[in-house]
């Protein structure tokens, strides 16, 4: 009976592990942090650009396990709501970082898609939650003065001059406040390809939560069989 428990629990543990094992990294820093502000209470990450302090800006981080060519990002979006302050500064925004040197290691040659209008990201932005559209598709507007000084790009036009190089990080970004307006944006559902990034708690799936129950129940027994 021992035995069988044990082999039980092994089995529990890695369908568990199966189950939340990612082939991607999410993280978020500085000015960023979990918030119950979403269209129906749901917690969403919080990104503050204060105009002075330490830190002044906010970034939803996005890491593939296995970098991919740029060639194969065919959708990059996100649900939002500016709490505070415009488009300005190039931010919100994008953030797509490419291995420009193809030596497999992360540099600061970075892609900035604005959320706002040309030439540098800025305008009011709409009012309550919405939707960035897939910058991968007709939205995209790209500016990469850190490759070539082009700073208009089409999704398709960045594709055909730097396709072949391979996306280390993206980011959602929040840093205007350099400008003198405070800014705070709300995030939510921040979608590369098909991994989506939710502040919202990931539930135990069902069949865990029943398979568990069981395995509880039979300890249950065993010890009772034991006390007997």
């Amino acid at each position: 009976m021992k035995k069988f428990l044990i082999l039980l629990g092994t089995v529990m543990l890695c369908m568990c592990l199966g189950a939340t094992t990612e082939a991607v990294t999410w993280d978020t820093f500085y000015q960023a942090a979990p918030s119950n502000t979403g269209p129906t209470g749901n917690t969403v990450i919080r990104l503050s650009s204060p105009n002075s302090g330490a830190d002044p800006y906010g970034y939803i981080r996005y890491k593939p396990d296995t970098p991919f060519a740029l060639n194969g990002l065919n959708v990059l979006s996100a649900d939002f709501n500016m709490v505070q302050g415009p488009f300005i500064g190039g931010a919100p925004r994008f953030d797509i970082g490419l291995d420009f040197n193809n030596d497999g290691i992360w540099n600061d040659h970075l892609i900035y898609a604005y959320w706002g209008s040309q030439p540098w990201g800025g305008g009011t932005p709409p009012t309550g939650w919405t939707n960035t559209g897939n910058f991968m598709g007709t939205s995209l507007w790209g500016d990469v003065t850190f490759f070539d000084g082009n700073t208009q790009y089409t999704a398709a036009g960045l594709k055909a001059a730097f396709g072949t190089l391979n996306v280390m990080r993206a980011y959602v970004s929040l840093d205007g406040g350099w400008t003198g307006n405070s800014q705070i944006l709300d995030v939510d559902n921040f979608r590369v390809n098909d991994d989506v990034f939710s502040a919202a708690p990931v539930p135990i799936p069902g069949a865990l939560v029943l398979f568990g129950s069981g395995l509880v129940g039979l300890v249950g027994i065993g010890r009772r069989r034991l006390q007997k």
